[in-house]
């Protein structure tokens, strides 16, 4: 499985990132990156698109929210691949 998304016309990718209150491009779980001190790096959160990612769950500022894996996609479970984890 490649963790890219199928059919989008905005090829989303592992590593995509965005900013607190802007909105999300896409499901998956994102994960807050670069927010030393704050013990809020690397907490992980289920996203989907366009909700506005959040401000940081720990100290209630704003963060970069890092993809850091796709959500599977109903489409790529078809016959002969075997069904989604």
């Amino acid at each position: 499985m490649t963790d890219r998304s199928a059919g989008d016309a905005h090829e989303l990718s592992v590593g995509t990132t965005t900013r607190s209150l802007e909105p999300v491009p896409g499901v998956g779980t994102w994960e807050v990156t670069d927010h030393e001190p704050c013990s809020g790096t690397g907490r992980l959160k289920a996203l989907t698109p366009g909700e506005p990612a959040p401000l940081c769950p720990v100290c209630e500022r704003e963060v970069t929210w890092q993809l850091s894996r796709l959500a599977p996609a109903v489409a790529t479970d078809h016959r002969d691949v075997g069904k989604l984890p």
